[in-house]
Formats: C-alpha cells, structure tokens, sequence
C-alpha cells in the first residue's frame, strides 16, 4: 500500500500528463500502481519493463511479467523493452532486425500503442553498430 500511497500522492499534489514506469519489482506493485493511476486522467503511459540486469539475470519472477503485460501493456501508449527484456516478454529469443520487427508486432498485440525495442544489446552487422527499432500498431 505504501506505493499506491505514494502514487495517489504525487498525482493528485503536483498531477501529470505522462506515467513512466521503470523495474517493478511484483504483481502486487504492478496492481498498487495501476489501482492508485485509475481515478486519474493520464494522458499517457510509458512503460519501461525494466526485468533483466545488464549482466543478463533475471530481475523479476515469470508472474510479474504477467502481470505486467496483462495490466500495464494495455494502458501503455509505449512500451520501451530492450532484447534481452523483449525476450522475456515472449518467452523466446529475438535475433536480427526482422527478429525485432516480429517481436514488436507481438508486443503490439497486447494493447500498447507504439513499441520501441532497444537494440543496444546486438551487434548484428558487425560494424560495431545497434539501431533500434520502433513499431505503431
């Protein structure tokens, strides 16, 4: 509750047009904060699923994940994963730029308006370049 508290608190003291979420840590936090936004007129959220540490561990356990994609994707207007998260989002890997644009159609279908996948974990040319990659469903 001490998170929903401070939700409820911001928004009503200083209010706001956009929610932007980073590593939430459990399906409890994922319904605090979705349950503390609802009365509020938002103009957008942008959800960053932060769930893997940039030493490739897992940060959240499978329910989060859930949670997260059946209870924040759908108020998203973006979603900003990278490929190691976007992998976990799928339960499969993504490899290579169409890898990407598959994985983005998919996450699409769970209700966010845009996808921006960060692609600063490959290196797919070789050229010491990464794009990324960012899909309007």
């Amino acid at each position: 509750d001490f998170l929903k508290q401070q939700v409820v608190s911001c928004l009503s003291d200083f209010g706001s047009d956009v929610i932007k979420t980073g590593m939430i840590s459990s399906p409890a936090d994922v319904e605090a904060l979705c349950a503390a936004a609802s009365p509020c007129e938002l103009y957008k959220w942008v959800v960053d699923p932060v769930m893997v540490s940039t030493s490739g561990h897992n940060l959240v356990g499978p329910e989060t994940v859930t949670t997260i994609k059946s209870k924040l994707f759908p108020l998203a207007w973006i979603i900003t994963p990278n490929l190691p998260e976007a992998a976990m989002l799928l339960g499969r890997d993504v490899n290579g730029r169409e890898g990407m644009v598959v994985a983005a159609r998919h996450l699409s279908e769970l209700g966010p308006r845009w996808v921006l996948i960060k692609g600063g974990h490959s290196d797919d040319n070789g050229d010491g370049l990464s794009a990324d990659l960012l899909y309007e469903s």
